[in-house]
């Protein structure tokens, strides 16, 4: 038996055989030299190749999200539609505070835009008559 050793680009020596080299198909990587099983790139990722780190599963592009678990492409990202934004914390996208809007693939909360009248006050877009009469 001979430890696994990292060999770059997605390449280890398994522990099937000596000197054997071997890749995780697209869509995962290796969580470990020392123990080498591929793993499927998470929900939000995709990998086009493999590679013996989870860096290689690179994260949709900003405005969208993936539900698919070992996505091998960025096709399985879709962006998030006109009216919503991506929340992290959510992990989905969102949709914007009400009287108020975005464009489509919108990444952030600070995407959406008050429509006419109104104002954001935290997290909501409130009537400039309501936030008038506060001050």
């Amino acid at each position: 038996w001979l430890p696994a050793v990292d060999l770059g680009a997605g390449r280890t020596v398994v522990r099937s055989g000596p000197g054997v080299c071997a890749a995780c198909p697209a869509g995962s990587y290796f969580t470990s030299v020392r123990a080498p099983t591929c793993t499927a790139c998470p929900a939000g990722s995709y990998a086009a190749s493999s590679s013996s780190v989870l860096a290689v599963c690179l994260p949709c592009p900003a405005g969208s999200y993936s539900i698919a678990v070992g996505a091998s492409t960025s096709t399985t990202c879709t962006r998030c539609l006109a009216g919503s934004y991506w929340s992290d914390a959510s992990g989905a996208c969102t949709s914007c505070p009400h009287f108020s809007s975005s464009v489509e693939g919108s990444g952030d909360i600070t995407d959406c835009v008050c429509d006419a009248g109104h104002t954001f006050v935290g997290d909501a877009c409130l009537s400039t008559a309501i936030v008038s009469f506060k001050a």
